[in-house]
């Protein structure tokens, strides 16, 4: 018999799956009734008359053929084989990078122990790219190659006091100081202690380098480094900025003065009316009460409460209790923020008027490169043309792997969370570009949800 007229196969947009449906109900329950006699070999060519050749499902099909009456159609006759993306590229330490603490089973920062910092000599391995790795290609069910995705590279360079050897792909120290990851360059810095708090015969502190500060920083104090910054105290209502990471031992009590901005990451114990901003992730092991802060990535404060202020991440925020029994409000920020926004705009604005600098710099130099003589004005005029285009060219790369950086960053966000261990108490407000929502009831062990248009809240008990 025909089956053209009992079945029809369709394939997925991806043409990863094909399915079996029914068309006619009479010619069906010609088959139902053994009127005509069909057998597996016969719905098997059928099916591979249609294209559908690969990863046939003939467990489905002997189904069809032996149980139609309990079929439930569509139902799956073929499977392709997905693609295996690469492994992506990857930058392997063989130092440490960053001020060591020591970390509880639940990630949580034990700051009661002695802070180390990492230190490198001239000549030292600091680090090995790692390339990306190609990927295994896969078959759709026409048997067709489905190419896989080579791995992303990783994008670093060797920064301050390093020196990079190209052919085994390494990065080593060139100077004594610490290692530090600054906007994706591996720097060795100098570091400048500081052995007491800081008073009027310290003064203020402003280093090219990374800075440890052995006592606490008071309030009107300001303290700002080319690399991290390491507070064994207290910080009061000071202004800290550092370039790399922050780590405060005592935690951050600044009655709603001063301003600490870390260029990567920031650790302390509790944050208390103050205001704090990091390039990656804030790590508070206590509270975070009447503060204003935001992480271009996550913040965590698994320990304690998130009470009051307001608190913005860009893509993740994990805490213990979200908001208090007063029902204060608390104000949180989920994506990509003004601040975010603008930084890539203006990365996008600079990058297309480079473009048009680099090519007018071409076009001169094409012009006096085709005279066969140039008088000595001409030839300085060539010559900083040259440095100019060069000098140009690689703020133009530096520029697009910055763009490529945020692309992929936000490319790797398929949604924003909200992690709630204890208990979200009401007034809470949660705010995601335009979309907003109020949560006024408690809820236990939550885990709120913003796919782009709505915001979902469900229990992670």
């Amino acid at each position: 018999m025909d089956l053209n007229k009992v079945f029809q196969v369709t394939v997925t947009e991806d043409k990863m799956s094909a399915y079996l449906h029914t068309l006619d109900p009479i010619e069906l329950n010609k088959l139902l009734n053994y009127e005509l006699n069909v057998t597996n070999q016969d719905l098997l060519h059928f099916i591979q008359e249609q294209g559908v050749s690969y990863g046939l499902r003939y467990d489905n099909i002997d189904f069809i053929i032996n149980n139609l009456n309990k079929v439930s159609f569509p139902i799956l006759i073929a499977e392709g084989n997905h693609p295996s993306p690469g492994r992506d590229g990857y930058i392997d330490f063989k130092v440490e990078h960053s001020i060591r603490m020591e970390l509880h089973e639940q990630e949580r920062i034990d700051f009661k122990n002695v802070i180390k910092i990492p230190v490198v000599e001239p000549g030292q391995l600091i680090a090995i790219i790692q390339q990306p790795s190609e990927g295994t290609a896969g078959k759709d069910v026409y048997d067709e190659v489905v190419h896989s995705r080579r791995g992303k590279t990783v994008h670093i360079m060797a920064g301050e006091n390093t020196t990079f050897d190209e052919h085994k792909q390494a990065i080593y120290a060139s100077n004594f100081g610490q290692v530090s990851l600054i906007n994706n360059q591996i720097k060795v810095l100098p570091l400048y202690e500081v052995n007491e708090s800081l008073n009027l015969s310290t003064g203020n502190i402003e280093f090219n380098g990374s800075v440890l500060i052995k006592g606490d920083v008071p309030e009107g104090y300001r303290v700002e480094a080319k690399g991290d910054i390491t507070i064994e105290g207290l910080v009061e209502g000071a202004i800290i900025k550092a370039g790399g990471s922050i780590y405060i031992k005592e935690g951050i009590s600044a009655t709603g003065k001063g301003f600490i901005e870390a260029g990567v990451d920031l650790a302390t114990p509790h944050i208390n009316q103050g205001h704090v901003k990091a390039g990656r992730h804030i790590k508070v092991e206590q509270s975070i009460i009447h503060s204003k802060i935001t992480a271009l990535e996550a913040i965590t404060c698994q320990k304690g409460h998130v009470i009051g202020g307001t608190i913005s991440a860009g893509s993740i925020i994990v805490c213990q209790d979200l908001g208090n029994r007063m029902h204060t409000l608390t104000r949180v920020y989920l994506g990509e923020n003004k601040e975010d926004r603008d930084h890539r705009m203006n990365i996008n604005q600079q990058i297309k008027q480079l473009d048009s600098e680099i090519e007018k710099l071409q076009l001169l130099g094409q012009a006096l490169s085709k005279k066969s003589e140039r008088s000595p004005k001409e030839q300085l005029t060539l010559k900083k043309q040259r440095y100019t285009l060069e000098e140009k060219q690689l703020k133009l790369k530096e520029l697009f792997q910055k763009q490529e950086q945020i692309t992929d960053h936000n490319e790797n966000k398929k949604f924003n969370q909200i992690l709630i261990h204890g208990m979200l108490y009401p007034n809470v407000e949660v705010t995601s570009g335009k979309y907003s929502r109020r949560f006024n009831s408690p809820f236990k062990q939550a885990s709120i949800l913003f796919d782009g248009k709505e915001f979902s809240l469900e229990s992670i008990e």
